[in-house]
């Protein structure tokens, strides 16, 4: 498999007010019951190619220092899948469909946070993926991204990441846009 993650652009996040939203369908405006996100998910859409529903979600959380805001350890999130409520490693309590899965059609999974909390790997890789999408993995010879704060992520459905521990306790916003059928446009990645 391979595990793809560029740098896009900067962005910029509302005050932290405990907020979470989760895989909220929207087709570039969002209701105006979240408004106060539009900025911030204009600069993550900036130079993506695509049309079509895009999901949102959005996590804000106080992370104590030394722990993580969301999922630790390897992983990958797969295709989301609105008929059936869940990414591309199934639903809870369902049998795991493996490497099947990442067959459908293109996908681009965009995160951005404020704090940094996650990092990535770029290149190819050869594991099982697991039941909840996690990986077991030898990561030496990928390229290490660390998920830099205030800046846009675009990556595959198979896009090796983990959430890491803070380095101090802090207030979080993490958002996650999962775009079927989007693809950065020629150019518009940045190194990273």
């Amino acid at each position: 498999m391979r595990s793809e993650i560029r740098m896009m652009n900067p962005v910029r996040f509302p005050a932290h007010t405990g907020e979470r939203i989760y895989m909220l369908p929207f087709e570039r405006e969002l209701p105006s019951e979240f408004s106060r996100w539009q900025p911030t998910v204009d600069a993550m859409l900036s130079g993506l190619d695509g049309e079509g529903p895009c999901y949102l979600m959005v996590d804000q959380s106080t992370v104590e220092v030394g722990k993580s805001h969301r999922r630790p350890g390897l992983h990958v999130d797969g295709n989301w899948i609105q008929p059936l409520r869940c990414h591309g490693t199934g639903p809870p309590g369902h049998k795991h469909i493996g490497r099947d899965y990442f067959q459908y059609a293109p996908e681009t999974i965009v995160l951005a946070a404020d704090v940094l909390g996650a990092m990535a790997y770029a290149g190819e890789f050869d594991a099982e993926i697991g039941p909840g999408g996690e990986v077991e993995t030898d990561v030496s010879r990928m390229d290490f991204v660390p998920l830099t704060p205030g800046v846009a992520w675009a990556g595959n459905v198979t896009m090796l990441h983990e959430s890491v521990p803070v380095e101090k306790t802090a207030l979080r916003t993490l958002v996650r846009i999962n775009a079927p059928g989007y693809a950065p446009a020629k150019g518009a990645e940045h190194e990273g």
